[in-house]
């Protein structure tokens, strides 16, 4: 039973960090493509154990909060 707390609160961070991430990305619009190559790249290096987040699922995520928002206003900061 804990093991599934454990991983449901797991993916609620995860969201959560992908969220946080994609919004910080729409705010910030002027940041280029070389930025996301270069967050990838710093995440990579400062949380070596950390999965998912690679230039293109970051790309992913962005693009996949600009829908959302669209679709659903009430998915605002």
């Amino acid at each position: 039973m804990w093991e599934i707390m454990v991983k449901e609160n797991a993916n609620k961070d995860l969201v959560l960090l992908y969220y946080n991430v994609g919004l910080k990305l729409i705010e910030n619009n002027k940041w280029g493509s070389s930025f996301i190559d270069t967050l990838a790249k710093d995440l990579k290096m400062e949380f070596p154990t950390l999965k998912g987040m690679s230039a293109k699922i970051i790309r992913f995520i962005k693009i996949l909060l600009k829908f959302f928002k669209k679709k659903n206003p009430v998915i605002n900061n």
